[in-house]
């Protein structure tokens, strides 16, 4: 399993002499006296594995007893209700943590705490550093300062860059969990490819997909998950996936499971009859060259920009090329008409969070270039909405999008979803199993 405590000691190294607080995510309501289904901060998790809501780390590289983890006390009458609880003494032995502490107890010993440290790490981005007692309690500390000479933090400060840096390199722990999220993942898309015909709605198709993902390790969705098709694939948040499928159509899935609260992200696309035919076929292939490019090219020392600004150009040549767009190269680069088609960014970090919260610029403003143990997907698509009359009906209403999740490495990269189906006679073997092989 993970060593949270060797993360929590990187983070003690990084932080000087100043303490530092993380916080659990807390129970969101849903309706009355019912609750979201409860998610772990990635952050919280990240450095101290605890699963449950309304508990809180506190790092004191300046005392004896360094790292304390607040936690809810063992209450059979709220465990009858709500499920068992880890408690304290169990927390301490679990985790190797310092010292453990009831939550109830975090406003009157923090400020204790935090004594002989210049300043106080927060997470500043976030609500959970709002809790009244934090500023309360910092606030009082100032005012003892000022008043007593007592040796007390002075500032707030952001610990979200600190904790993204240790985020943004992979573990052999972390990766094995994530390929493991891409096993069931596969699985998943594979269902949705057999199970897919005309006729069916998109969210019969979703609830397909996901049906493998719970019955694997009862995997729950990484996101929220993107069955999309015909024209509803040019809205690239499309989540209502309420519309019946039909032959002629393409279907864009971008869906995946967290495993261990490790994500995945995949996109595929494929036809509704299970076979690529005429302008959906040639523009499918044209993206599907471009994404083997783009994943080809990356190594260590490429910046995620670099990549992106020559797949929006193979992009734009593919449409050229199909004569999907008319004029000059030229001209298109000057109305950036591949940006009109191809919208969003080539790819993102992938971790703990889907769009994982890993710095894209370091602390002078250039731009993070690829290092071994980093994950991003790769995403190129093509998107032309029903009603842009500016090109020939033909191509109207197709919208593509081909993503896999891929590992830097010492001298390129591992692509960690290269088996779940893109090639287009892998896709259309798929679309022909049977849908019912895929529940045993």
């Amino acid at each position: 399993m993970f060593d949270f405590k060797s993360r929590r000691t990187k983070l003690l190294s990084k932080i000087g002499n100043n303490a530092a607080i993380v916080t659990s995510n807390n129970l969101k309501q849903r309706s009355n006296d019912t609750e979201f289904s409860f998610r772990q901060s990635s952050n919280f998790y990240y450095l101290t594995g605890h699963l449950e809501d309304n508990a809180i780390l506190l790092l004191t590289p300046n005392s004896k007893d360094k790292t304390h983890l607040f936690v809810q006390k063992k209450d059979p009458f709220l465990e009858l209700w709500n499920g068992k609880r880890l408690g304290i003494d169990q927390a301490k032995v679990k985790y190797s943590i310092d010292c453990v502490y009831d939550i109830d107890d975090f406003s009157k010993l923090y400020q204790e705490l935090i004594i002989n440290h210049d300043s106080l790490y927060v997470e500043l981005e976030t609500k959970f550093w709002k809790r009244g007692d934090v500023l309360k309690g910092f606030k009082d500390l100032l005012n003892k300062r000022i008043k007593a000479g007592k040796f007390a933090p002075r500032n707030l400060l952001n610990i979200t860059p600190l904790i993204q840096e240790l985020r943004a390199y992979k573990s052999q722990e972390e990766i094995e969990t994530m390929k493991h999220a891409l096993k069931i993942t596969n699985k998943a898309h594979r269902m949705a490819m057999a199970y897919t015909k005309d006729g069916v709605y998109e969210y019969q198709i979703q609830g397909m997909l996901e049906l493998v993902c719970k019955l694997n390790d009862n995997c729950p969705m990484a996101y929220g998950s993107i069955v999309a098709s015909g024209n509803n694939a040019n809205i690239l948040h499309y989540v209502e996936n309420n519309t019946k499928v039909k032959n002629g159509d393409l279907l864009l899935i971008d869906a995946g499971c967290e495993y261990n609260l490790y994500a995945s992200d995949i996109t595929r696309t494929f036809p509704v009859s299970g076979k690529y035919e005429g302008e959906a076929k040639a523009l499918y292939e044209m993206v599907l060259d471009v994404q083997r490019s783009d994943i080809e090219s990356i190594a260590p020392g490429l910046t995620l920009n670099e990549i992106t600004e020559k797949s929006a150009e193979k992009l734009l040549d593919g449409l050229l090329s199909l004569k999907v767009l008319t004029g000059s190269k030229e001209e298109h680069i000057e109305k950036k008409s591949s940006r009109k088609y191809f919208p969003h960014g080539l790819g993102h970090w992938l971790g703990l969070d889907v769009h994982d919260q890993n710095p894209y610029t370091d602390s002078s403003g250039e731009l993070i270039k690829f290092q071994k143990g980093m994950v991003i997907t790769i995403e190129p698509g093509i998107y032309i909405p029903e009603d842009d009359l500016s090109v020939d009906e033909k191509w109207r209403g197709i919208g593509i999008r081909i993503e896999d999740n891929i590992l830097i490495t010492d001298n390129g990269f591992e692509n960690l979803s290269n088996h779940i189906p893109k090639e287009v006679v892998d896709v259309e073997e798929a679309c022909s199993k049977d849908w019912r092989s895929f529940l045993d």
